[in-house]
């Protein structure tokens, strides 16, 4: 597996001149959802259906910008092409992760790192049923559990510095994040085929 510094050297490489766009693309998100969380009694609802939707098409942003794709505000949606795949991965991901970390907190959390790369997975294949990409992510995962926490870890000053300045920082420190989250996923998907 190629080295953090490598990954992280290639994300800064990635987000160079895309922070603009890659800003508005995480604020509609944001906006839509407080939007539709607003409306009485069945707002709140909506925006938790929809939110894995937006979270898909955060991966698909950032897939398509390893591939040199300038992102756009309309990509944003992109991941409402495979909504209901989506929300039903989220839902039996959080099930299992919450089951995991009712019997202790450090399986649920070993639980989660295991199914990181899953919403990868289901954006690269969208043909995948949401299941599958659970399985392909553990699968993957397997024995690269403390590189993601490891990787995690290494970002812990940005997150504090994102903090501290009240956000603000986190224009450049969420793209940097999700950037390299993406040469992670590369990286153990290439690592698991060599391995087949």
């Amino acid at each position: 597996m190629i080295a953090r510094t490598e990954m992280k050297a290639v994300a800064k490489e990635q987000i160079r001149g895309n922070l603009v766009a890659l800003l508005v693309c995480s604020v509609i998100p944001v906006v839509v959802t407080a939007w539709i969380g607003l409306l009485p009694s069945i707002g709140p609802f909506i925006a938790q259906i929809i939110a894995p939707a937006f979270s898909m098409s955060v991966v698909m942003i950032y897939l398509g910008l390893s591939y040199g794709e300038k992102p756009q505000a309309p990509d944003a949606f992109l991941g409402f092409s495979i909504f209901g795949k989506s929300l039903w991965m989220y839902i039996v991901m959080e099930f299992f992760i919450a089951l995991w970390a009712i019997l202790f907190i450090i399986p649920g959390i070993w639980k989660a790192f295991g199914y990181a790369m899953a919403p990868y997975v289901l954006a690269e294949n969208p043909e995948m049923s949401a299941m599958g990409a659970l399985k392909e992510s553990e699968r993957i995962m397997k024995g690269n559990k403390m590189d993601l926490f490891m990787l995690v870890v290494s970002f812990l000053g940005w997150i504090f510095l994102t903090a501290i300045t009240l956000g603000i920082a986190g224009i450049y420190t969420i793209p940097y994040m999700q950037a390299t989250m993406t040469q992670y996923y590369y990286a153990v998907r290439d690592a698991a085929e060599e391995e087949v």
